[in-house]
This record gives C-alpha cells, structure tokens and sequence, in this order.
C-alpha cells in the first residue's frame, strides 16, 4: 500500500468488525427448499431453516479450492461450516467499504498446502488502513456502482442465453412449424414434413486435426497476429469460428492450423463435461451453412455419444460424432434462423465485452481510492 494520509486509520480488522466462525454444526446437508440463505464455502447455495445474521455482512471461504474468496451477504443469512464471517461491531466502519478492500488486495492468504484455510486468527488480526468514515461510504459507493453494472449486464447476457438457447431448441426441433410429423429412428420427436434429418457424417466432413509444425520464433508473431484456442476454452463442446483465412488453434501439447469456416469440438471429457488438452474433431461444412451446423449442436445433449476411456475419462470418437443426427431445413430457412441467432449472441458478445470494461474500469479506480493515491472530499 502506499503512504496514508495522516487522517487515516490503522487498525486491526478484529478490533473494528466482528469476526466469527461459520456454524460448524451446519452442512449442505442441511439444505432445505426453501428459507433464508445459506453460504457455504462456494458462496449462496442454499437455505436453511433459521438465520443467525441479519443485515450486511461478509463471508469468508476459508477451507478448500475456492479458500480466500469472500462474497457479499444481505437480509436475513447464516454462513455453515468451512466459512468465517464478518459483520458490524457498530456504525463507526462501513462493512461495504471492508468487502472492497479484501475484495481488491491481497490481505487474507490462504495456508496449507494441499487442503489451503485461512483462520479466524488471522482474519482478525489484518492490519487495514481506513480512510474517515464519509469517504469510506462514497468510496463504497462508487465502487458498489460499478459492481450492480456489472452484475447487470451478466444477468443480462445470461438471459439472453437462456433466450438462445430456447429458441434454438425450439426451431431445431420444428416446433414453430406447421405440418409436423412423427420421425422415427432419431432422437427428434417432431420435425416439419419439408425437412431433413441426417447424421453429422453426411452433412460435413469430419476429421481428426493435423498439425503442422511451427517454428518457436514464429509462435509469439503467430500468436499475435491470428486468433488462438485451446480445447480448455472450449464451452458447450463446440466452438465457431469465421474469420477470414487460416487461423491458429494452440493446445497445450502443440500448434496447429484449422480452416476459415468450420467448427471444432472438444473430443475428450474428464469427469462431468471439463475438458482436456488438445484434442478436436474439425467439421467442414458441405451440405448446409455452417453456422446453421453449429447452432444446432450448440445445445445438444453429446453425454450420449461419450465413451468411457477409464474410470473418469470418456472420449467423444469421431466414429460416434458421425452418428449424431442433424436437423436440415432448407437453406433460406437456415438463414433466416441464422440471423435470428447472430443477432442474440451479438448482444450476448456486447455485453461480456461491456463486464470486461467495467472490470477494468473497476479495477483501475479500485487501486487509486483504496490506496489513498486519489483523495474524494467530502
């Protein structure tokens, strides 16, 4: 941190909020459908009969993979095991203003080394410099400002997923058409009598990638110059592409060359749907447009087509990927539909692009008012 003004406060956490364990008593176990919040380690993710807290206040996780992280808490709450808990001692600190802090610098870290903890110990004995209270609360202000524009804008973007993702299953499925027919042997119930029902293997062409070798001094050029991705960026198992020429796709085990207008699919899975280095099946487009292609596996349930390659690995085999069915209506439906969808996810890509802004945003005004470089006066 840097020099404080003189009419700062040193202090210790423990001596200006109260600090308290979690109940040790309560697990998720515990969970019921409905009542007041509950936090766990991972944050709000239930509720419980009863509440011990009520009004502002800070949870702590401090056991586990997710240990350090800190989440808001409002209203009526209870915080269970594996959590410690700050709230108000009285009204002379904003508890809004703490969370920011802890939020922004590195004052609670984590011990241990395989199962990391933070103690109630050392929560309460965090030396914080605290500006006077009137700036503590504006600085609140502004920065809890940017966090509900923040937050705005995901709830936002994760409507219009959901939107999208209705739709397309909805339009994919042929159920905003008339003359529908039963079709057998496919896992769609209804489809419209003038489309088509292939497997992928016959509406493109599907292949393992083959990489070709690129020089170590190339790469950083490469790497700036064309669009890159890993299969651990992957999400939903499939990922478009359209941009002109060729581009790189970089896994972790090497570099390779995928072609403008195709689409990629993760081919190997651990666990419930993380997905693994390296490994893509390419699909070139023949017999209809590729963004059509790729809608309409977007939200395709694949766990179907998964192969198990050990106790928690599967694989998603070219053999099977080719046995997948795919609706195909005729072209100007297709691009009808296609604009349907670029328009949603273009407001989708609008509004990361919009949290990723205010994040830095964020961030910048973050490291000037909570260090005492930039002064508010009251």
């Amino acid at each position: 941190m840097s020099e404080y003004s003189s009419n700062w406060e040193t202090i210790q956490l423990g001596n200006a909020f109260l600090v308290r364990r979690g109940d040790s008593r309560l697990t998720k176990s515990a969970y019921i459908r409905t009542g007041f919040t509950a936090y766990s380690a991972s944050g709000a993710d239930g509720f419980v009969e009863d509440f011990q807290n009520e009004g502002e206040g800070i949870v702590i996780s401090s056991v586990g993979a997710q240990c350090g992280k800190i989440f808001r808490a409002s209203g009526k709450w209870t915080a269970i095991n594996n959590t410690i808990t700050i709230t108000n001692k009285d009204s002379s600190h904003c508890i809004d203003y703490l969370y920011h802090v802890l939020d922004r610098q590195d004052i609670l870290l984590p011990e241990g080394g395989a199962q990391p903890f933070i103690s109630q110990k050392e929560v309460f004995g965090a030396t914080l410099c605290l500006p006077p209270l009137p700036e503590q609360k504006k600085i609140a202000e502004i920065l809890s400002g940017i966090d509900n524009a923040i937050n705005g804008s995901i709830k936002k973007k994760l409507n219009i997923e959901r939107t999208r993702r209705a739709l397309i299953q909805q339009l994919t499925r042929g159920l905003n058409f008339r003359g529908v027919r039963k079709s057998s042997g496919t896992e769609f119930e209804k489809i419209p009598s003038h489309w088509n029902c292939e497997k992928l293997t016959k509406c493109c062409k599907l292949e393992n990638n083959k990489r070709k070798p690129i020089k170590a001094e190339d790469r950083k050029e490469m790497r700036g110059k064309y669009p890159y991705h890993g299969a651990t960026k992957i999400q939903d198992y499939i990922s478009q592409y359209s941009f002109e020429g060729d581009y790189t796709l970089i896994g972790e085990d090497g570099d390779h060359f995928s072609k403008y207008n195709s689409w990629e699919m993760a081919q190997y899975a651990t666990g419930r749907f993380n997905v693994s280095n390296h490994a893509h099946v390419i699909g070139s487009t023949t017999k209809c447009n590729s963004r059509w292609l790729y809608y309409s596996m977007l939200h395709r349930d694949l766990t179907l087509y998964l192969t198990r390659q050990g106790a928690t690995r599967f694989k998603l085999s070219k053999a099977s990927l080719e046995e997948v069915p795919v609706l195909l209506p005729p072209i100007n439906e297709q691009l009808k539909m296609i604009k349907i969808f670029d328009t949603l996810t273009n407001l989708i890509n609008s509004l990361e692009n919009k949290v990723t802004k205010l994040s830095i945003l964020k961030k910048g005004i973050s490291s000037e008012l909570l260090t005492g470089r930039k002064r508010i006066n009251i």
